[in-house]
């Protein structure tokens, strides 16, 4: 995992991208329990201060685009 400091534009960045999924989740009549949450925690948090969002290293897309190259 890595360290990520959340500032204002990463906090509105990272809210904004979950929002869409969130939506689609809750459209589709499937649990949005963890994306809310995700999305609450995230919002509770102060931006600009020492505040750190994990991200994780492996990505499930990191193989998507290593086999998309070749």
């Amino acid at each position: 995992m890595r360290k990520i400091k959340l500032t204002r534009a990463n906090k509105s960045i990272l809210l904004k991208a979950l929002a869409p999924y969130y939506y689609q989740e809750k459209a589709l009549g499937h649990n949005t329990e963890k994306s809310g949450r995700l999305i609450l925690k995230i919002d509770f948090l102060p931006a600009d201060k020492k505040s750190y969002f994990f991200r994780r290293r492996n990505s499930p897309y990191e193989n998507h685009h290593k086999s998309a190259e070749k």
